[in-house]
């Protein structure tokens, strides 16, 4: 579902793509997040970069028309700290027409401020938090499952699908969580507090954001 979320945002084939996570190592230890830009984008035609060392002034040009953050298992602690120095300026390049995918399926760290008029994504102990599979499609109909890539079903489970959820004023759902949180003892937050997946348009651009693991967890694939 990754490499078709990232093809849903639009983009043109000569304009530069970043996909950023933590420089000691691919989330969750998988190869799968660059398998996906791959998948969306072919291979050499995107750019590997990180949180702790890109180039801040490169990244936020017009020339680029994508910026896929992923903080998932333990990168999560230096995506944070990424976008505390520069979501507002990220905020600025979107408006002007940008795309960003903000996605954390964390393994440490609380709540990540996603910015862009108070999203957040909810993580730590129950009742914010981790939850599992399944994930369910809000519309099957959406660009993600209509695009050109193929995707087998709008039921997306196994396992630690998502770590958290996503909240926020003008949001649109893609994909919510359908299952009891980790510790399924107590009774579980509403359906609709339990966003994994959700667009919102910022200016001339457009935000993705995101709870999911990686792939790799997923079941079916991709």
């Amino acid at each position: 579902i990754l490499a078709l979320t990232l093809v849903s945002l639009t983009f043109k084939a000569q304009q530069v793509k970043y996909y950023l996570t933590n420089s000691g190592g691919q989330p969750w230890g998988s190869i799968s997040n660059v398998t996906a830009m791959n998948q969306a984008f072919g291979p050499g035609n995107w750019i590997q970069g990180f949180f702790q060392t890109v180039n801040v002034n490169a990244l936020l040009q017009p020339s680029v028309c994508l910026i896929y953050c992923d903080g998932g298992s333990m990168a999560a602690t230096s995506m944070n700290a990424f976008l505390v120095a520069n979501i507002a300026a990220i905020q600025v390049w979107v408006f002007n027409g940008g795309r960003v995918f903000l996605n954390a399926g964390p393994n440490a760290g609380a709540n990540m401020n996603y910015g862009f008029g108070g999203t957040t994504l909810n993580y730590g102990l129950w009742p914010i938090g981790p939850y599992s599979s399944p994930g369910a499609a809000v519309n099957n109909a959406h660009p993600i499952y209509v695009g050109p890539l193929p995707i087998t079903t709008f039921t997306h489970s196994d396992n630690f699908y998502c770590h958290g959820y996503i909240t926020g004023v003008g949001l649109t759902p893609i994909i919510c969580n359908t299952t009891t949180p980790w510790t399924t003892s107590q009774p579980q937050p509403p359906l609709s507090s339990k966003v994994i997946l959700a667009s919102k348009p910022w200016g001339s651009g457009m935000c993705l954001f995101g709870s999911m693991t990686n792939t790799s967890f997923h079941s079916p694939q991709p």
